[in-house]
């Protein structure tokens, strides 16, 4: 949650009575509207830097709390439903699972993408390995001492050794074997949110003009 107070004491002095009665409707008017563009500012940023696959990531970065002339306050903030989103404000190097044993990280180069759908047959809910370690599309189970990796046969010639641990964690490209997905039990989460930097900034530069404009329309009004 970012707090931006402002003092309008000094320039009341130059105020009429009637622009000082329509100060607070003008403040309010202004700060609901750096608001909503400092909400639109991070989710532009968000989409930038990461797959977003649903709105519904995008529309936890809101307006909690709107802004009226007699209290002159807005919060902009994550919903709680997304405080995942938070992990990535200061970064973390720590991050466990929360409802399975492992994170799964994909192998890009082969499965083409960060972001695997339900419906795509290598999708994590789809891999269902048996107790030699085998699954479904020729993927098998190979343990290393950093954790299991998810393999796949690219041939119809089975792999040998599916239960053997590979040295270092490494894996080869010869026999016809790829790596899908590395399983891990902690990961890092990069500070790639930068949701104070984003909102401060915005706010910073949207105010002067926003808050000239809601004043004139202060004005207007009460004539």
């Amino acid at each position: 949650m970012l707090q931006i107070n402002l003092d309008p004491t000094d320039a009341l002095g130059y105020l009429t009575d009637q622009r000082q009665e329509q100060l607070p409707f003008a403040v309010s008017k202004a700060l609901n509207a750096v608001s909503r563009a400092a909400v639109k500012a991070e989710q532009d940023h968000i989409q930038s830097h990461y797959r977003i696959r649903r709105d519904w990531v995008l529309r936890g970065i809101q307006t909690l709390k709107w802004s009226t002339k007699r209290d002159l306050v807005v919060i902009v903030g994550v919903s709680e439903d997304r405080d995942f989103l938070n992990w990535s404000e200061v970064g973390t190097s720590n991050r466990t699972p929360m409802h399975s044993q492992y994170h799964w990280i994909p192998n890009e180069q082969v499965l083409g993408s960060g972001v695997i759908g339900k419906a795509n047959r290598m999708n994590p809910v789809n891999l269902h390995f048996d107790a030699q370690g085998q699954g479904p599309n020729r993927t098998f189970l190979a343990h290393t001492p950093k954790g299991p990796l998810v393999m796949q046969r690219t041939s119809s010639n089975k792999a040998r050794g599916v239960s053997q641990r590979i040295k270092g964690g490494g894996t080869s490209k010869s026999g016809g074997v790829r790596l899908v997905w590395t399983l891990v039990k902690r990961w890092k989460v990069p500070a790639r949110l930068q949701f104070t930097t984003t909102v401060t900034t915005t706010v910073s530069r949207e105010w002067p003009e926003v808050m000239r404009s809601a004043m004139a329309d202060a004005m207007r009004s009460a004539k």
